[in-house]
C-alpha cells in the first residue's frame, strides 16, 4: 500500500516547537547566568563587608590593647621598682611627697588628661586621647609630672597633632570644632562622632540646656563643658602620635615606603566606674508607701551591711527621684527566684512584694550569698534570677520603667571582683619601741618598758601581701580546690567573712588539715564544752613567711596578725610588781594573744547565740565579747563591825605637861609616860608630841596608854559592777536555748596574817575570785603552781558557756569555775 508524505503544514509545527524549546533554554541559561553573577556579586559585597568589619574589629581589638598597655606603662613610670619577679610582677605606687602630712601617692590613681578645667564637671571622667597641640583648650593636654612618674617609663601619647588644635573653639552646630584631629569634626566622607553619641552611656552629666533634670528624654547630649577625644592614627608604622597632613608622605599617601600612611584610626575615653552602684546588687524591695507592712522591715534595713541594701530613692535629679515602684521592679526582675516571686506577684514592672517575699529576698540573695554575687541563684522552674550582662542591657530596662537617664550616671554593671589583698604597710606606722637587747623577763619591773614581744620584728609580722608568694608542690589544695603554682601570691583571695558561721558554740574540730575549722581558723577542741585551743602547728601566730614555708594557705588569725600594726597592739606598761607576777601584764605584751581576742570578739559578733567564744593560746585564755553583763569595776568598802576595847578608860589617867613659851617661840616637847598611839595590827606604841607656836605659857594633857584586850573587827568589801555594754533596745536573736540563763558569782580567802609564807612563794593567794555558769571545765580553782594570769579574767569578765549534760545540776553547784 502506498503512504502519503507529511504535511507541509504539520513540519512547520514541529519546528517551531523546537524553537520554543531552544528560547526556553536560553531564557533558563541566562536566568543562571544572572542569577549566578548576582550572587557572585552579593558575595564579593559580603566579602568585603566582612572583611572591613574584620579590620574593623582587629583595630578595635588592637586599639584597646595599646590603650590597657599604656596605663599598665603608667602604672611602672609611677611605682617603686618591681619588688616581685618577671613573671609574677609587685609594683607599689612610690611616695612621691613623703613631707606631706600624711605621706601622698598621687600616682595611686589614673593620670587625669583632657578633662574639662572649667564648667560642670565630669567625676566619673578620667581620660581621654588628647593631642599634644592642644596646650590652650578648655580640655587641654597635660605632661606627665616629672615629680611622680619616671619620665623614661611613661607611656607616649598617640593622639595626631594638627596646628589647629592649639585652641580650638567648640560651638553647638556642626562642625562642633576648628580642630582637625577632633573625632567630632566631619571627616571627607562626611563621617564624624557627635558628643551626644560619646555619651550615648550616659556617664556624663546630659547638657541642662536640652532637656531639664530628671527628664525623662533619651537625648544624650553631655554639658558643655565635655570635650570629645581627639583622634589616634594608625599608621603602617604603628599607633604613635603623627602629624595630621595630606600628600606625599602624609596620611593619605599608599606609596608602600609611606610609613605614614593611615590605616585606621581611634578615639576613647576612659571612665572609672569603681564608685558607681551596682545594679546587679544594689536595692532592696520596701513597700511603696513609707512605712507599710509590704517589703522589708526597718530592723532588716537598717543592717547596712552590703551595697544589697543601699535606698536607690535618694537618688534625685533636679526634683525628681526613683520611686520604690521602680527599685521593686528592678529588683523583682533581678531577683525573682530569690525573693521567690509566684504569679499572685504579679510580673514585670509590676511587682507586688510581701514581708515574707522581701525577707525571702534578704535570706537568699543578700544573707545567704556566698560568691560575691557574682552567680545568679538558680532555681528548677523559670524564671530565674538574672543579671544585667552590658550597660545596655541596664539603659533598655531603665528606659522601660520611664526613669530619666539622668540616673545613669551613678549606676553600672561591674560583676563584683574577689580581688587580690594588696596591703602594704605604711612605713611611717608606729614602730615598736627596742630596748637595744634580749626583752627582760616578765617578772622584771622595767620589762618591755610600754612594748610588746613583737619587739624588732615589725618587719616580718606586717609584711606587704604581695611580697609573699606561694612555693610549689603543697600537699593539700587552697580554699577554693585550685593547686597552688610556684610564684604566684600567697593569698590569692579574701578571707570570706560568712566563715565566721562555722565556729558555732556546740562545733568541734580536728587537729587534721581536712577540718574545714582547723584550717581556716588554726583552733581545734574534741568535745563542745572545753575551750577551743590555737595551734597551727605551732603555740604562736605564724607570720606569712612562716606560713609559706609549710606550704599552706594563712589561716584568720595568721590574717589578722599580718594586717593590723604590731605597734598598735599588745602595748604593756612596765611590771612594776618587781620579781612577782602582774596579772594584767602578762596578757597585755602578748601580740599574739591580742589578736586572738580579735578574732574571738569576730566570730561572736557574727554568730546568733550568746555564748562566749573561748580560745586559749600558750596558756593564755580570752574571751569573745557577747551581749551579756560583764564586770564592770569595782567599789572598796569597809564596814567597822566591832570597835576595839581597852582594859580602862583612857580618860581614867590624864597625863599632863606644863611649859613656858614665848611669843616668837616653837617649842615641842613629849608627854612624859607612854601614849595613846597605837598601831592595833602589830601592837607596837608610839610617843604623842606637840608643837606649841606663838603661844602664852600653859599645860598640855595626853592620854595614858591602856591595856588594848579586843582589837576589834572591820570588814572589807569588794563590790562589783556589772554593764552590759551592748544597746539594752536590742531584741536577742535567738531564744533561751542559745543562751546562758544562770551565774553565781564568788569570792573566797585566807586568813592574810595568818597564812605560814607570804604568797607567791608560799601560802595560797590570799584572794581567789570567779564565777559560776552553766559549764564544768578543767582549771577550775587555780592551785598557785602556774603564773596567775590564769586567774587574771576573773576580775573582768564572767564565763558563761553551754550546759554539760554529763554532770548533774548538784555537782554543777559544787565545782564553781575560777576565771
Amino acid at each position: 500500500m502506498s503512504v502519503a508524505p507529511p504535511s507541509r503544514a504539520c513540519c512547520r509545527a514541529k519546528r517551531g516547537s523546537a524553537l520554543v524549546i531552544v528560547l526556553l533554554f536560553v531564557i533558563l541559561l541566562t536566568a543562571l547566568t544572572v542569577a549566578f553573577l548576582a550572587r557572585s556579586l552579593t558575595a564579593v559585597k559580603v566579602s568585603a563587608s566582612s572583611s572591613g568589619e574584620t579590620k574593623a574589629s582587629l583595630l578595635a581589638n588592637s586599639a584597646g590593647d595599646i590603650i590597657i598597655g599604656d596605663m599598665k606603662q603608667e602604672i611602672i613610670a609611677g611605682s617603686a621598682p618591681n619588688a616581685g619577679t618577671a613573671v609574677w610582677p609587685i609594683y607599689i605606687p612610690a611616695t612621691n611627697n613623703p613631707a606631706a602630712t600624711p605621706p601622698v601617692s598621687p600616682t595611686m590613681i589614673p593620670f587625669q588628661n583632657g578633662i574639662p578645667t572649667s564648667g560642670t564637671a565630669i567625676p566619673n571622667m578620667t581620660s581621654r586621647s588628647v593631642s599634644p597641640s592642644n596646650t590652650g583648650g578648655a580640655a587641654s593636654y597635660v605632661p606627665y609630672n616629672a615629680s611622680y612618674y619616671t619620665a623614661s617609663q611613661t607611656p607616649p601619647n598617640r593622639a595626631a597633632t594638627d596646628a589647629s588644635a592649639l585652641n580650638p573653639t567648640f560651638s553647638t552646630t556642626a562642625p562642633y570644632t576648628t580642630s582637625k584631629v577632633n573625632s567630632s569634626r566631619p571627616s571627607l566622607n562626611g563621617r564624624y562622632i557627635s558628643p551626644a553619641q560619646w555619651n550615648s552611656h550616659y556617664l556624663i552629666p546630659r547638657d541642662p540646656t536640652k532637656d531639664a533634670a530628671g527628664s525623662t528624654s533619651a537625648d544624650s547630649t553631655p554639658v558643655p563643658s565635655f570635650v570629645p577625644p581627639d583622634w589616634v592614627i594608625v599608621t603602617r608604622g604603628g599607633a604613635k602620635s603623627v602629624a595630621w597632613s595630606s600628600g606625599s608622605g602624609g596620611l593619605n599617601d599608599p606609596t608602600l615606603s609611606n610609613a605614614n600612611y593611615a590605616v585606621g584610626r581611634y578615639a576613647y575615653t576612659i571612665y572609672n566606674e569603681g564608685g558607681l552602684l551596682d545594679m546587679n546588687v544594689a536595692g532592696y524591695p520596701a513597700d511603696t508607701t513609707a512605712g507599710g507592712p509590704n517589703g522589708l522591715t526597718t530592723t532588716q534595713i537598717s543592717k547596712k551591711g552590703s551595697l544589697a541594701l543601699a535606698d536607690l530613692t535618694q537618688l534625685t535629679a533636679g526634683a525628681t527621684s526613683i520611686t520604690q515602684a521602680q527599685v521593686n521592679s528592678i529588683v523583682g526582675w533581678r531577683n525573682y527566684a530569690s525573693s521567690q516571686l509566684t504569679a499572685s506577684n504579679g510580673s514585670y514592672p509590676n511587682f507586688n512584694f510581701t514581708a515574707a517575699t522581701a525577707s525571702n529576698w534578704l535570706t537568699n540573695f543578700v544573707m545567704g550569698n556566698t560568691n560575691g554575687f557574682l552567680q545568679v541563684v538558680s532555681s528548677t522552674t523559670p524564671p530565674t534570677d538574672q543579671a544585667f550582662l552590658s550597660r545596655q542591657q541596664l539603659i533598655t530596662l531603665t528606659q522601660s520603667l520611664g526613669m530619666s537617664p539622668d540616673f545613669l550616671q551613678y549606676m553600672g554593671t561591674f560583676s563584683r571582683a574577689l580581688e587580690q589583698p594588696s596591703y602594704n604597710p605604711d612605713p611611717n606606722r608606729p614602730m615598736i619601741l627596742t630596748t637595744g637587747g634580749a626583752p627582760p623577763a616578765y617578772t622584771s619591773a622595767d620589762s618591755y618598758a610600754g612594748n610588746n614581744d613583737v619587739e624588732g620584728g615589725d618587719a616580718s609580722a606586717n609584711p606587704s601581701l604581695l611580697t609573699k608568694r606561694a612555693p610549689g608542690s603543697w600537699p593539700t589544695l587552697r580554699y577554693d580546690g585550685t593547686a597552688a603554682v610556684s610564684g604566684e601570691p600567697l593569698i590569692k583571695e579574701k578571707f570570706p567573712l560568712s566563715w565566721l558561721s562555722m565556729v558555732t558554740y556546740n562545733a568541734t574540730a580536728a587537729k587534721t588539715a581536712t577540718d574545714p575549722i582547723y584550717r581556716r581558723f588554726g583552733i581545734s577542741r574534741s568535745n563542745p564544752y572545753g575551750p577551743w585551743t590555737y595551734n597551727h602547728g605551732a603555740a604562736k601566730i605564724l607570720t606569712l613567711t612562716q606560713v609559706a614555708s609549710v606550704k599552706r594557705e594563712p589561716d584568720f588569725a595568721e590574717l589578722l596578725k599580718a594586717v593590723i600594726v604590731s605597734g598598735s597592739l599588745g602595748k604593756a606598761g612596765p611590771n612594776l610588781h618587781n620579781n612577782q607576777y602582774n596579772y594584767q601584764y602578762v596578757e597585755d605584751y602578748s601580740v599574739d594573744t591580742q589578736v586572738i581576742q580579735i578574732m574571738a570578739n569576730l566570730i561572736d559578733q557574727q554568730d546568733a547565740d550568746s555564748y562566749p567564744t573561748v580560745i586559749t593560746i600558750n596558756n593564755n585564755t580570752v574571751y569573745g565579747v557577747e551581749d551579756l553583763p560583764y564586770f564592770y569595776r569595782y567599789h572598796l568598802m569597809s564596814v567597822v563591825d566591832k570597835l576595839p576595847k581597852e582594859s580602862a578608860s583612857p580618860f581614867s589617867n590624864k597625863l599632863t605637861q606644863t611649859f613656858t613659851a614665848k611669843s616668837t617661840d616653837t617649842t615641842t616637847g613629849t608627854l612624859s609616860g607612854p601614849s595613846k598611839a597605837v598601831n592595833y595590827l602589830t601592837g607596837a606604841t608610839q610617843a604623842a608630841t606637840w608643837t606649841l607656836t606663838n603661844t602664852a605659857p600653859g599645860t598640855i594633857q595626853g592620854l595614858k596608854q591602856t591595856t588594848l584586850t579586843d582589837p576589834g573587827e572591820v570588814t572589807l568589801l569588794y563590790i562589783p559592777d556589772l554593764w552590759n555594754p551592748h544597746d539594752p533596745n536590742t531584741a536577742l536573736a535567738t531564744g533561751a536555748a542559745n543562751r546562758p540563763t544562770q551565774f553565781r558569782l564568788y569570792a573566797a580567802t585566807d586568813d592574810p596574817i595568818g597564812s605560814t609564807a607570804p604568797y607567791p612563794s608560799g601560802g595560797t593567794p590570799p584572794w581567789q575570785v570567779g564565777a559560776e555558769s552553766e559549764m564544768v571545765g578543767s582549771g577550775d580553782k587555780y592551785d598557785g603552781s602556774t603564773p596567775p594570769n590564769l586567774i587574771v579574767a576573773g576580775l573582768t569578765r564572767i564565763i558563761p558557756e553551754k550546759d554539760d549534760p554529763r554532770v548533774s545540776p548538784a555537782r554543777h553547784r559544787r565545782r564553781p569555775r575560777l576565771l
